[in-house]
């Protein structure tokens, strides 16, 4: 990368980075595997740096041109750039990430706030939920069970690392857990849920509190 910049400043040409995604924070204190440096590509020796907007910032799905005001405005100017234009609500969610990051509020962001909840929290949680979903399903024909496991949180940010959570497993003994991730992920209320041992498995760490009562009736539908 220093051999390329260095080319470019001796033949004038511009250097540009395409990132695709990366961390803007440091992820360490969520978890020791979490721990990640900030990208390269933040520094000034490149002339554009292009990155995604829901990799890098956890906010709306937008691909990004950044880096020095003459070389933008050359890319803004292209016949292309009117056909990728953004709507004024990606603009709106864009200029609220971004505030959340200037302030350092973490947890109004929503990837960042599924990370930063505790195994306790989710724990709290799941129990509580489980509670909730088998007196719905109290009838029916199925079995629910609460394990250890692993958030996946993935991404361009964050490739292969997890974080320790409690999942929900589900078996029916009508319907097998793929024909229940069908049924669950066409139902009235669309789910998805991922499939471990022929089970279905649910993470909390994954679902907004206020999403939980609609979750519930959802599985309900399909274990009854």
């Amino acid at each position: 990368m220093a051999e390329l910049i260095a080319l470019g400043q001796r033949t004038r040409l511009p250097v540009v980075e395409d990132l695709g995604s990366g961390c803007l924070v440091d992820l360490s204190p969520i978890g020791e595997s979490m721990s990640r440096r900030r990208e390269r590509a933040w520094r000034p020796d490149f002339s554009l740096v292009l990155f995604s907007g829901d990799k890098m910032l956890g906010g709306p799905q937008a691909g990004i041109i950044a880096g020095k005001k003459e070389l933008v405005q050359k890319v803004a100017g292209t016949p292309c750039s009117g056909r990728c234009a953004w709507t004024n609500l990606t603009i709106a969610a864009m200029e609220a990430t971004l505030h959340a990051y200037l302030r350092v509020l973490w947890k109004e962001i929503p990837a960042l706030r599924m990370m930063q909840m505790s195994f306790e929290e989710i724990s709290a949680r799941t129990d509580a939920f489980c509670r909730t979903l088998s007196a719905k399903i109290a009838n029916a024909d199925a079995e629910v069970e609460i394990g250890d496991g692993q958030s996946l949180v993935g991404g361009g940010s964050t490739p292969a690392q997890s974080l320790p959570t409690r999942v929900i497993g589900f078996a029916s003994a009508r319907h097998s857990a793929s024909e229940l991730e069908v049924r669950l992920r066409t139902g009235a209320t669309p789910v998805v849920a991922r499939i471990e041992e022929e089970r279905l498995l649910i993470d909390l760490r994954t679902v907004f509190p206020e999403q939980e009562a609609a979750l519930a009736e959802a599985l309900a539908q399909v274990l009854r």
